[in-house]
């Protein structure tokens, strides 16, 4: 079978939700810094902290939906003849 190992996956989806975590931690804590430029632009990185965290969802929504065995059977019907 083409797909991954579930458990590794998991795993890694887990690991960069834990990154995401800890880089919304640090942007809370950016705020409070001086820093010689000016203000840090939190909101802007927060919008891209949402954003990924947005598509992680998304990924793992589909990869959810395509480890399914019903999937895998109904993708054969529907797409094999395409490949044949």
């Amino acid at each position: 079978m083409f797909l991954e190992d579930p458990p590794l996956t998991f795993y890694r989806e887990l690991y960069l939700q834990m990154k995401l975590i800890d880089v919304q931690t640090l942007l809370g804590q950016a705020q409070h810094e001086a820093r010689p430029k000016g203000p840090f632009p939190v909101d802007l990185y927060l919008g891209i902290v949402d954003s990924l965290q947005s598509i992680l969802d998304r990924l793992h929504s589909m990869r959810c939906v395509t480890t399914k065995p019903e999937w895998c059977v109904s993708s054969r019907t529907v797409f094999s003849p395409l490949f044949c």
